[in-house]
């Protein structure tokens, strides 16, 4: 571990309220090339709402000398991490940086604006938390023929679907488009910021010109006795493959 690995490190487990779950990197050579992989989750374990909390790692890219700099991941980088790396992970997934909706619900069929997130059924999947209600998204669900769907959080189930039972696989308008009810989370669930009400499901499948998006934060779930040097082992097999398929695409990271 070099100083400034080791200085990340000891400054999350100084933060009142923060505990560090892992950061380690991952640097192999092309060339005169180097691509790191980070994983760090400065979040304190008792805190989330998720079984097995300290199987978690938030997924993220990072300089070798600058692991604080993380940034979001690409979609191509997402889809070769979550079908590579089965050997250390039960799943990883993603969600975006969030937007807003107006989603129908009540008798009067008015729309309310409301603040969601769209994630991965891999995204739901790895944080472990059963739905109240219905289902979680399945990888069929993001594909795009797939009629667009979403997860309701248990705050906006009560108040703008009044707790009915009957909603799961019913339909209501999310901007004016008819979109799927799957199911409804359990009360205190949510993402690790708690900033969404609803989950949107679909849009996930691969397209070109991906790899130069960064839109996405990953989750992962280790599996039960999977190391980091196992998570490492894992996603060098997914980055290796990406360098190849993308030569010089994300240079120093």
């Amino acid at each position: 571990m070099n100083n400034q690995t080791g200085s990340a490190l000891g400054g999350l487990r100084k933060t009142p309220g923060f505990t560090a779950i892992a950061l380690a990197s991952l640097a192999f050579g092309m060339g005169l090339n180097i691509l790191v992989f980070a994983f760090t989750s400065p979040v304190l374990i008792k805190a989330l709402p998720y079984p097995d909390p300290d199987r978690l790692l938030e997924v993220t890219m990072a300089p070798p000398d600058r692991p604080e700099a993380a940034v979001s991941l690409n979609p191509a980088l997402y889809f070769l991490l979550r079908d590579r790396t089965s050997a250390a992970f039960e799943t990883i997934g993603v969600f975006d940086a969030g937007r807003t909706a107006n989603v129908a619900g009540d008798a009067t069929g008015l729309a309310e604006r409301v603040a969601g997130h769209r994630i991965s059924a891999s995204g739901l999947a790895a944080l472990g938390t059963s739905p109240l209600l219905g289902r979680l998204p399945l990888p069929s669900d993001e594909q795009a023929d797939a009629p667009p769907s979403m997860v309701l959080g248990y705050e906006l189930w009560q108040e703008r679907f009044a707790g009915r039972v009957d909603v799961v696989n019913q339909t209501v308008n999310v901007d004016g488009q008819p979109t799927l009810i799957l199911g409804v989370m359990p009360e205190g669930f949510g993402l690790l910021d708690n900033s969404s009400d609803v989950w949107f499901t679909s849009g996930f499948e691969p397209a070109p010109g991906q790899e130069r998006q960064r839109s996405l934060r990953g989750v992962g779930r280790l599996k039960p006795g999977a190391s980091m040097a196992d998570a490492q082992a894992a996603v060098k097999v997914a980055m290796d493959e990406y360098a190849q398929m993308f030569p010089g695409r994300d240079e120093g990271w």
